[in-house]
Formats: structure tokens, sequence, C-alpha cells
């Protein structure tokens, strides 16, 4: 199913005009989309793919209203698309992360998928940014769009 994680992620990226970068092994592939950088890599073992990409910075205070909106945002996956937040604390930063087996993803369903998790990354991105009052350094974010969270579980 390798070829088929790659054929996914390069029709993707064809999509976004936005140029593949590959791990040695051709497990991970990025592809920059608008302002977020997607990481996606391929769970051979199980046959499925990993989606994760930056949300923001961990704000210097406020963390702990911080953690309990994640939480909450995340019940029932309401707020993240299907994906989990969470945080690295080395790196000091939230993220967004997705799995899904390789057998239902289509070249047709695939991007949609991809764009309710940005929508999902960009709503948290915006929300932190907002608690915070500080721009994120992940990377430059576009404006505001439309977003309807409940739309996002129809992939």
């Amino acid at each position: 199913m390798q070829n088929h994680f790659e054929r996914l992620v390069e029709s993707l990226s064809a999509d976004y005009g936005a140029a593949v970068s590959r791990s040695e092994d051709g497990l991970d592939i990025t592809v920059e989309a608008g302002a977020f950088l997607l990481m996606f890599s391929y769970l051979a073992e199980a046959e499925q793919m990993l989606v994760s990409t930056c949300v923001a910075e961990l704000p210097a205070e406020g963390r702990e209203r911080l953690y309990f909106r994640l939480l909450n945002g995340q019940y029932f996956f309401r707020e993240t698309a299907g994906a989990t937040l969470a945080v690295d604390p080395e790196e000091r930063f939230v993220t967004l992360q997705l799995v899904r087996h390789l057998a239902g993803l289509t070249p047709e369903n695939f991007p949609l998928l991809v764009e309710h998790f940005l929508q999902a990354a960009l709503l948290w991105r915006n929300r932190i940014e907002a608690d915070s009052e500080t721009p994120s350094t992940c990377e430059d974010r576009p404006a505001d769009a439309a977003f309807d969270p409940l739309a996002m579980l129809s992939v």
C-alpha cells in the first residue's frame, strides 16, 4: 500500500502546487498546504496513514485554560475533524494528528479529509492565538475562513 500512500500525497501536493519533501525511506512526506506544513507518515504494519501538523505554540500563560479547551474540543471529536489535539512538551507546541486506514482513502475522498483537517487546524490556531494575543510562529496563517465543525464529521 506504500505506492497508494505516495500517490495520494503526491496528488494532494499537486492540488496545492506545493513541493513534496520525502524522508530517505519514503515513509514520511511533507507538503506545504497554505499556512500549514502537513506531515504524512506511512505506518506500514497497520497499512495506515498519519497526518499531522503544528497548530500553534503553547502560550507562556493561561495553559490550564487552554488544556481544558483542547480537551473539551476533542469531546466526541466535535471540533477536530476526527483528529486528536496533542501537546509536544519539548517543542512547546500544539499539534493536530489524524490516523486513517489506507484502504478507505481514495483520490476522491482524500482531498476532502485533508481540507477538513486543515479547517480544524486553523480553528484551533485562531483560538489559541486569540487567547494568548500572540501570533503563532508555526507558519504564517491565512485570513479566517468560514468554518463548520459539524461538516468535518462527514469524511
